[in-house]
């Protein structure tokens, strides 16, 4: 028999990648959400928004820079957290280059700000599975030219 009152950590609602973006490109932010309590590596749903990430700049974007923020929730010391908000950023930055992120576009920060940056309550389970993440700042964004099919 198992513990009646256990909470999953993550919750099942967001638990899987149902295909909605993790950003647009005129926000000039991409947000990542659900690494696991503790995770430095991303699961399957980080791994297919870094994808949709890569593509989508590569496809609709000439060149730019890139920040990538890690974040933590507010579980665990102030000094770990902030070392594994930075290892989620560098995480993220290898994942994107390797998931085909084109040399154009210039990582030019890699930082890691543990929990000071809250988006939610660190009181829920939610609240904690929506700070946990990266922030990816677009800058200096060069559009590519767009032309309708029929012009």
């Amino acid at each position: 028999m198992g513990n009646t009152n256990y909470i999953p950590e993550t919750p099942m609602s967001t638990q899987i990648n149902f295909g909605f973006s993790p950003c647009i490109i005129t926000d000039r932010k991409c947000v990542v959400h659900g690494f696991k309590v503790g995770g430095e590596k991303v699961n399957e749903s980080e791994s297919y928004d870094l994808k949709y990430i890569a593509n989508m700049l590569n496809v609709h974007i000439e060149k730019g820079s890139l920040e990538i923020i890690g974040h933590t929730d507010s579980t665990g010391s102030k000094k770990h957290n902030r070392k594994l908000s930075l290892e989620r950023a560098v995480n993220a930055a290898k994942l994107l280059r390797e998931y085909g992120l084109d040399k154009r576009f210039s990582i030019v920060k890699i930082i890691g700000k543990g929990g000071e940056e809250p988006i939610d309550t660190n009181e829920t389970v939610e609240g904690r599975y929506n700070n946990r993440r990266i922030e990816i700042i677009l800058n200096d964004l060069e559009y590519k030219e767009s032309r309708f099919i029929n012009e």
